[in-house]
């Protein structure tokens, strides 16, 4: 808020005898409107007004009837001390050909009747001055014009704020043969007392065939005094103010001032220029005395401000107070006004309107010139802005209230493990939420506010609180993520046959995660292959906040059931017993039992003497989940009579059995290009075959042979065996 500061002032008494009513030296925007059709002028034909600082001449060329002409125009004469601004702006005439040639000095074109046609120009005053009060009125001014008898200036003045005008002839009618400049003084009865008063000067160019010269009729400077009985004077004031200071302008008088006069104090602008005066104060008085006045706050700064006092009845200007005063900028806090911010929200600004270099103070510390509800308690606050130079400095208030609002407490996040139940998502928010408000779930769909962990989405939920008044709604979020399970299924126990071995213990899980570590009885961490029997530990770990979750699986391993290697054994009718699992590759289990050719069980000693030729079945009996084994052993009686069989180191042959329709199976090592030849009992060859070729196994077609006992002879480069069969 501003502070207004009054100041008293002594008066000074002034009592003069002449006074300016106006004053125009053309240096800023001036009182006359140029170039107007005023006392029967004409515009822009061969001459106009210009308002400039321009004093040099210069050369040119014209156009005349189609006809170059070249044209000199001498410098203007430089202005004398008298003059308010020498050699600053003035008024004059110019050539328009002239100024088509860049020549903007004081000159006119002149009519010849061939080149130039003739004109008379105006330029007169645009606001009036009054003189009521005033019996003696002056026009003032400095003026120059060489011209001719046909080209010369005049002077006139309109009582009826420019409707009309009339020529002044006195002391002057054609103002001519100066070339120099000269002040002149006009006085006649009908200035004085007049509501409106206003002067013009016109340039009449006419016809002659004498020709004229320049400079044309140029002018500055021009005044309106008055010797008056009634005068004001201003008093002496301060010489410095504060935009929107209150102040007491004095004034004296002398002289009458009638019944319903109002003095006022008019404030210039920045440079002493009262030619749009700002009224700062008035007074209803016929008598000296004081007036009550404010510097107007929106008054721009400078140093060369003026005040003069004027009246109404009669008119008349007072004399400015005689120094100049500046106007400083005053510091302004802004207005006092009130704030209402609801607890909880966000933070709100602070601000008056003033000036942005103030400080705070109040109940709590203002930061960054913001009302926070959260952390600062309303109250009165006021800003303060320093003062500068002769201005006091400022301050406002801001009286902050606090309205309670909603509260949809503190956003969280909520880690849910999966599938382990549901969820109020309520009970996250933390702080101290208000009940009773809506929920909505990601992509702001409605939602009841119970999360399933079993299918819901994980994802943004917001809380929303809505208080019904004036503060808005209050939201908290909480954000769900769902954490995975560890999932290691259950305990088992499982038995293997060691011919599985290795295993994978993977595939004895079920419904488990594959993402685990298994660990070994010793608490050792492996793959999860193995191949020995024991207690393993399976653990799947869970993403916080779940929990791991364990397996034990029992592996039991049976050892697999093992009956030997197929062989094929020939005995002589007349020999010993013989235990016929001797007769089998490999080391077979002794738990198993033999049966004959015809399937029948027999205690595995055979007694060549009255057993028959065929195929033996060793079958050992495999324990859960081991399968049974069987070996086969291909026995020939032999009367040991005629052929026998050709064992060879590294050459095995063996018979296996009599395969389907009629073809006897063989296994053998890889052949390569060899001779088979089939022997009868007696030990004659009943047919060959050559270039046999075979990977490990042969079948011999044997259906035309009658049945008995053959061999089968191979002869492979160096190598020879032959091993006997029945058919």
């Amino acid at each position: 808020m501003r502070q207004f500061v009054t100041l008293s002032i002594i008066a000074t008494s002034l009592t003069i005898s002449a006074q300016t009513l106006f004053t125009e030296d053309f240096e800023n925007s001036p009182a006359f409107t140029l170039n107007t059709t005023d006392a029967n002028s004409t515009v822009g034909i061969a001459n106009t007004w210009l308002v400039n600082n321009i004093y040099a001449g210069g050369n040119g060329v014209a156009d005349c009837l189609g006809f170059p002409l070249d044209f000199s125009i001498g410098a203007t004469a430089g202005q004398p001390v008298g003059i308010t601004t020498p050699n600053g702006n003035y008024l004059h005439t110019a050539s328009t050909v002239a100024i088509s040639n860049g020549i903007q000095c004081c000159s006119f074109g002149a009519a010849d009747g061939f080149c130039t046609d003739a004109d008379d120009i105006f330029s007169g005053m645009n606001t009036d001055v009054s003189t009521l009060g005033s019996t003696d009125v002056s026009l003032k001014f400095w003026w120059l014009c060489s011209g001719g008898t046909q080209y010369y200036g005049e002077v006139w003045y309109s009582l009826n704020s420019g409707g009309s005008w009339t020529q002044l002839t006195t002391p002057i009618t054609q103002y001519r043969n100066q070339t120099n400049w000269s002040e002149q003084t006009a006085t006649i009865p009908a200035f004085g007392n007049q509501p409106t008063l206003r002067f013009g000067f016109r340039f009449h160019n006419g016809q002659s065939l004498a020709g004229g010269t320049d400079p044309g009729f140029a002018i500055d400077d021009v005044r309106i005094i008055a010797s008056s009985a009634s005068t004001i004077a201003t008093g002496g004031l301060g010489s410095a103010f504060c935009q929107g200071t209150s102040l007491n302008v004095p004034y004296s008088i002398n002289g009458s001032f009638n019944a319903g006069n109002v003095f006022s104090a008019q404030l210039s602008d920045a440079t002493g220029g009262f030619g749009a005066p700002v009224v700062i104060g008035s007074v209803s008085s016929t008598t000296a005395g004081t007036i009550t006045c404010q510097i107007p706050f929106i008054t721009p700064p400078g140093n060369g401000y003026r005040i003069r006092v004027v009246s109404s009845n009669p008119s008349v200007i007072g004399a400015d107070n005689g120094v100049n005063i500046s106007v400083n900028e005053a510091p302004n806090a802004g207005t006092n006004s009130t704030l209402s911010a609801c607890s909880g929200d966000d933070p709100v600004a602070m601000d008056l309107g003033g000036d942005s270099n103030g400080t705070w103070s109040g109940p709590s510390s203002v930061i960054n010139d913001t009302y926070d509800p959260s952390i600062m308690s309303p109250g009165i606050y006021t800003y303060s802005v320093p003062g500068v130079g002769s201005c006091p400095p400022d301050q406002a208030t801001l009286e902050v209230t606090e309205i309670a609002g909603p509260n949809a407490g503190t956003s969280e996040v909520a880690v849910i493990c999966k599938n382990t139940g549901l969820y109020e998502l309520f009970d996250f928010l933390t702080g101290s939420p208000d009940l009773g408000g809506t929920w909505t779930g990601p992509g702001g769909l409605p939602f009841a506010g119970t999360f399933n962990s079993d299918n819901g989405t994980p994802g943004i939920y917001t809380y929303t609180v809505d208080p019904g008044g004036p503060c808005p709604n209050d939201e908290a979020v909480v954000t769900v993520q769902l954490g995975e399970p560890g999932v290691a299924g259950s305990d088992a126990e499982w038995s293997v046959c060691s011919s599985e071995l290795p295993v994978d213990l993977f595939s004895m899980l079920v419904d488990a995660n594959s993402t685990g570590i298994w660990f070994n009885s010793s608490g050792d961490p492996f793959n999860g292959n193995t191949s020995e029997g024991g207690v393993y530990t399976y653990i799947d770990f869970a993403q916080q906040p779940c929990s791991n979750d364990t397996a034990v699986i029992n592996l039991i391993v049976q050892q697999a059931a093992y009956a030997g290697e197929n062989g094929t054994a020939t005995l002589c009718t007349n020999g010993p017993l013989q235990a016929l699992t001797d007769l089998l590759g490999g080391l077979p289990q002794t738990s198993g039992t033999w049966t004959d050719p015809n399937n029948v069980v027999i205690s595995g000693i055979l007694n060549p003497a009255i057993a028959v030729s065929g195929l033996y079945t060793y079958t050992v009996q495999g324990i859960a989940p081991c399968a049974s084994d069987e070996a086969l052993l291909a026995v020939v009686i032999d009367p040991c009579t005629g052929i026998g069989s050709i064992v060879a180191n590294d050459f095995q042959l063996n018979w296996i059995a009599s395969g389907a329709e009629g073809y006897a199976l063989f296994t053998s090592p890889d052949l390569n290009n060899a001779t088979l030849t089939i022997i009868d009992a007696a030990g004659r060859s009943m047919r060959s075959w050559n270039g046999i070729s075979s990977r490990g196994r042969l079948a011999v077609d044997v259906r035309d042979l009658s049945s008995g006992l053959y061999g089968l002879r191979i002869q492979d480069g160096v190598r020879e065996a032959m091993v006997l069969f029945l058919h």
